[in-house]
C-alpha cells in the first residue's frame, strides 16, 4: 500500500553567501560572496507554494551568510510568497542571523514582515571563533544590537549556538549567559 506524499511546509533560502564574520567554523567557503539570483529563488519559491496548497501554515527560512545583509531580498521574496500563498494560508518568515547587522532597513522588514530570528551567538566565552572580517571581536557589537533586535517585537525567537572542540568546555557557563542575557530558548 503506498501512501500520498506528505507536502513540505517549510522552505529554506540560502539568500547570500556574503557574510561580515569570519566564524573558524562557518561551512561557506570564506572567498564566496555570492546571492542567491531571483531566477532561482523565484521558481523554488513558486513550487514550494504550489506543492503546498491546502496546508494553513508554511513558513519560509532565509539563511546566509548573513541573510540580514539582504533585506531588499528577502522583503521581495517574502511579497511574492504572500502573493503566491493559498487563500487563508498563513506564510511565517524566520532567518538566522549573527545579529550583528542592525539598521533601519532590517529592522523595517522585521516588523513588516513579523520576521522571527534564530541569532547564532555563541556565549561569552566562545566568541573567539567569531571575529569580524576585520578580526575585531563580534560580541561587543551583539550586545549593541540585540536590544535594538528585541525592540522590534517578538522578533528574537532563539539563540543558537555553535559548539566546537575550542569551545566544548565553556558550553554551560555559555548556555547560562545566553539565558541570563534573555534568551528563551538555546539550541545546539
Amino acid at each position: 500500500m503506498s501512501s500520498a506524499p506528505t507536502a513540505f511546509d517549510q522552505l529554506v533560502l540560502t539568500i547570500t553567501e556574503t557574510c561580515n564574520l569570519r566564524c573558524s567554523y562557518c561551512y561557506v567557503p570564506r572567498d564566496r560572496s555570492r546571492s542567491m539570483d531571483d531566477d532561482v529563488s523565484d521558481p523554488a519559491l513558486a513550487w514550494f507554494l504550489d506543492q503546498a496548497r491546502g496546508l494553513p501554515r508554511v513558513s519560509v527560512v532565509f539563511i546566509g551568510g548573513e541573510p540580514l545583509l539582504e533585506p531588499a531580498r528577502i522583503r521581495r521574496i517574502a511579497a511574492m510568497a504572500r502573493r503566491l500563498a493559498s487563500p487563508g494560508q498563513q506564510v511565517a518568515f524566520t532567518a538566522t542571523t549573527n545579529g550583528t547587522v542592525v539598521d533601519d532597513a532590517v529592522l523595517a522588514v522585521i516588523r513588516d514582515l513579523d520576521l522571527k530570528l534564530a541569532v547564532s551567538h555563541d556565549g561569552e566565552t566562545g566568541q573567539a571563533e567569531r571575529p569580524f572580517v576585520t578580526g575585531a571581536a563580534s560580541l561587543p557589537a551583539l550586545a549593541r544590537t540585540l536590544p535594538r533586535l528585541r525592540a522590534a517585537g517578538d522578533a528574537v525567537q532563539l539563540a543558537r549556538l555553535t559548539v566546537t572542540p575550542a569551545s566544548v568546555t565553556g558550553l554551560a557557563e555559555n548556555v547560562r549567559s545566553l539565558l541570563r542575557s534573555g534568551f528563551q530558548r538555546v539550541v545546539y
